[in-house]
Formats: C-alpha cells, sequence, structure tokens
C-alpha cells in the first residue's frame, strides 16, 4: 500500500540475445560536493542511456576454421 522510493545509483547493463542488442543505463547524476559550502549537481530522478546493436564474437572453434581450413 502507498508509495514505494527506490534509490539507486551507477549503472546497469540489459541484453537481448534474440535481436543482439544491448542497453546501459546511468542512473542518478545526483551529485553533492564541497567541504566547507556544498554544493549540488544534477538529479535524483534522472536516468540516461543508449541502446546499441551488437553482433556475435566467433568461438575459437569458428575462427580456427575460418582461417586455417574449411573441414576442421
Amino acid at each position: 500500500m502507498g508509495e514505494r522510493t527506490v534509490e539507486t545509483i551507477g549503472s546497469t547493463t540489459f541484453e537481448d540475445m534474440t535481436n543482439n542488442r544491448k542497453a546501459v543505463l546511468l542512473m542518478s547524476s545526483y551529485k553533492k560536493t564541497g567541504w566547507i559550502r556544498s554544493t549540488y549537481s544534477g538529479n535524483k530522478d534522472e536516468i540516461s542511456g543508449v541502446i546499441y546493436d551488437t553482433y556475435d564474437i566467433p568461438t575459437d572453434f569458428d575462427s580456427i576454421k575460418k582461417t586455417y581450413c574449411k573441414e576442421i
């Protein structure tokens, strides 16, 4: 019942294995700095990120087969 608050900092990565895509999310750009006088920058509720395509990394077996011979 009621509101729930989740506070996170850092980043997380999501991977879509079917479509070969990844997403990297950066959470909470809020920063408190200063020694004598406190200054604040960023937001507590900010999420930014990027989605990009990935490609299969060949295994050692595939790499050797392609480089040295077709019948291995």
